[in-house]
């Protein structure tokens, strides 16, 4: 590659976007390999959950492109080597919608699948016949103030040609839903199976029936694998116990340095090793990054062009502490110095406050110490500061109460930059 350019530069890291690429997906060996199983299994619901900012969505990508037949993950992490199953190939139909603040509970999200939006598909495109029925549905849709789920709970279909539908109830909604997914299955019997993905599910705000939806629909064809926030399955799901023996849990954690690393290996492949990445400098930007794959993104991709600006085809511990103390003193434009600028509302006591929150290692922080800190380094109201910081009308929340007297940082990623821009005038402190 004799002529880089900041476009190439730009392909090879993904900052602000899901990777939706295999070659550039890294790590998360053993997630993959449990979702591998799971579409191995005739009959499962793919929960895929965790901390904000830490790569579900691209996993979530990665398992569709799998589902679909893409073998160049599976082949990357030799994964038929722990799966002890003779089909790996897979040919599955795929529906993939993002939630929003607009669903506010099955009902909507049920709209959302049959209808899409803006950015997804509607189901009736996956059949040739949807058109015919779409009418009647839309219909019944508009009329609807709340869904049967008990009437799901007696939904089955036969795999094959001739599928039969059983209307147990009167619901038209219900009637429509089974037709139109019923009409899927009998115009596709031949493929692996239908899954839905559904992204963003903890925004949904009243999830009651759900567990009642995933059972009633999935079997042999059917599948549902969903994207949201949470520390657990059981949080994640109210009404989880209805659906957890036939569920494959992935929660995704905090990456490790390795991965981390291995995204860094990825983006010299990406511009063909025109430049590189010396040891020390990796293990510095890895460190920097606090187990976030943004960081690693973020801070090797500006470390890229400082270096290809300046001539250099090697990036070394200056070049990437020089990308650390643009961030450090906030000139760096992104979206969390803005978050940053807006939480401390140009005060030094925020500003302090808020880094030595952001320096407790746990995700839940209890007070008692921050404040005796505090009030040593001449903060007179921690407790009132700490107030303003969960709930200000002049800028958004960046934490949120946990229980008296213990706090966390709404957005995980947010902490780690307040502690790197907190980081000024030394690089040695440990992450």
């Amino acid at each position: 590659m004799d002529n880089l350019t900041r476009e190439d530069i730009e392909e090879a890291f993904y900052p602000s976007r899901e990777i939706d690429n295999p070659a550039f997906f890294a790590g998360r060996k053993e997630e993959i390999k449990t979702a591998v199983r799971a579409l191995n299994d005739i009959r499962s619901f793919i929960p895929i959950f965790g901390i904000r900012g830490i790569g579900k969505t691209s996993l979530a990508k990665q398992v569709k492109l799998i589902s679909e037949g893409d073998e160049t993950l599976q082949k990357m992490l030799y994964l038929d080597r722990y799966i002890e199953t003779a089909n790996l190939k897979f040919d599955y139909l795929t529906h993939y919608i993002t939630c929003d603040k607009s669903i506010k509970n099955t009902n909507d999200l049920i709209k959302r699948i049959v209808f899409g939006d803006e950015s997804s598909e509607e189901l009736f495109d996956h059949t040739d016949k949807g058109n015919k029925i779409k009418k009647e549905v839309v219909e019944s849709f508009s009329n609807i103030t709340k869904i049967n789920f008990k009437s799901l709970l007696d939904f089955t279909l036969k795999k094959g040609e001739n599928v039969k539908y059983e209307i147990k109830e009167s619901d038209d909604t219900i009637q429509n839903f089974r037709k139109l997914l019923g009409q899927i299955q009998k115009e596709n019997f031949h493929k692996k199976g239908f899954i839905i993905f559904i992204d963003e599910f903890d925004l949904i705000e009243d999830k009651t029936g759900f567990g009642s939806l995933i059972k009633a629909c999935t079997n042999d064809f059917f599948k549902f694998c969903i994207i949201g926030i949470s520390d657990s399955f059981a949080t994640l799901i109210s009404d989880h116990e209805s659906i957890s023996r036939f569920s494959y849990p992935i929660k995704i954690d905090k990456m490790l340095d390795y991965e981390l690393s291995e995204i860094l290996k990825k983006a010299e492949n990406r511009v063909s090793y025109y430049l590189n990445i010396n040891e020390d400098a990796r293990d510095y930007i890895v460190k920097l990054a606090g187990g976030f794959p943004y960081f690693v993104h973020l801070i090797g991709k500006e470390s890229f062009y400082l270096a290809h600006g300046r001539g250099q085809r090697t990036i070394d511990v200056e070049t990437v502490d020089s990308v650390f103390r643009r961030i450090a003193e906030g000139r760096l434009p992104i979206l969390y110095e803005t978050l940053y600028l807006e939480a401390i509302d140009y005060s030094e006591e925020k500003e302090v406050l808020l880094l030595l929150f952001a320096e407790e290692k746990n995700t839940v922080i209890p007070t008692k110490e921050i404040y005796k800190n505090a009030k040593e380094l001449g903060i007179t109201s921690p407790a009132a500061i700490t107030k303003s910081l969960v709930m200000d009308e002049k800028s958004k929340p960046v934490l949120q109460k946990i229980s008296n007297g213990r706090y966390s940082f709404i957005d995980p990623i947010f902490k780690v930059y307040v502690r790197i821009r907190g980081l000024k005038n030394s690089k040695t402190n440990t992450m």
